[in-house]
């Protein structure tokens, strides 16, 4: 089931871009157009005969249907959702960005080139980054008095702090990311779940079991790539927490 406060996001998002992509291309306000205001009369006329507010009209249609369309694969969890979406609306966005410029005056051209460039690679590469960085091992360190759990979000458990113990073969429903990264195939950092309220994960969603220890703060869920790898860690401490 979808959370609710997504449903309204998309919503609301979802109008805003459709009303400013009618304002645009049906009610021809180009005055919203970024840098659009500073245009001398005849610029806008070349930026007119160019037919740079007939395609910017076109491509801001585009990309609110785009995000109105494939932002449900979020919020009803379909396999690769977040995937899929991602990747199309940066292509839709970038992709259309760069090929309005050539529509454009002459006088901005070559700046504006430039600036969508460098923006383009570096939102393709921080994006690239973060789904490199998220799918890495977490590395486990089980010592006599901790447990140390280090990824893209690093945590550390004491022993003393440690209230429930279990290996679990299924993630906790409706978990809703607060802070954290989140695909088909991994969760990292913080989440919120109705059971068990904060939620801090480090977990390959698809390699069952996942070692779950709750705190009188938190609940925590990680696990390796291996299940055999998960299993040895759990029983380890389980042996340190009983001497603790």
């Amino acid at each position: 089931m979808a959370n609710a406060g997504l449903v309204i996001l998309w919503i609301f998002l979802s109008l805003l871009l459709l009303g400013l992509a009618y304002a645009v291309h049906n009610k021809k306000q180009y005055g919203l157009l970024n840098g659009v205001s500073s245009y001398s009369e005849e610029e806008m006329k070349e930026a007119e005969e160019n037919g740079y507010f007939r395609y910017m009209g076109r491509y801001m249609w585009v990309l609110a249907i785009i995000f109105a369309l494939t932002f449900p694969l979020i919020l009803f969890g379909v396999p690769y959702g977040g995937e899929i979406f991602t990747f199309v609306l940066l292509a839709g966005t970038l992709g259309g960005a760069l090929w309005g410029i050539r529509k454009g005056i002459k006088r901005t051209r070559k700046r504006d080139t430039i600036i969508m460039a460098i923006v383009s690679l570096v939102t393709v590469g921080g994006v690239g980054y973060l789904f490199y960085m998220g799918n890495q091992e977490t590395t486990v360190q089980i010592s006599d008095s901790r447990i140390v759990i280090e990824d893209m979000y690093d945590d550390e458990i004491s022993y003393t702090d440690i209230t429930d113990l279990a290996l679990v073969d299924e993630l906790p429903e409706n978990m809703i990311k607060s802070n954290g990264f989140a695909t088909e195939t991994r969760l990292l950092g913080s989440f919120r779940s109705k059971e068990h309220g904060p939620v801090r994960a480090h977990v390959f969603r698809e390699n069952p079991p996942y070692i779950a220890i709750k705190t009188d703060g938190k609940f925590y869920l990680f696990n390796s790539k291996d299940a055999n790898e998960t299993k040895d860690w759990y029983e380890l401490i389980k042996e340190k927490n009983a001497g603790n």
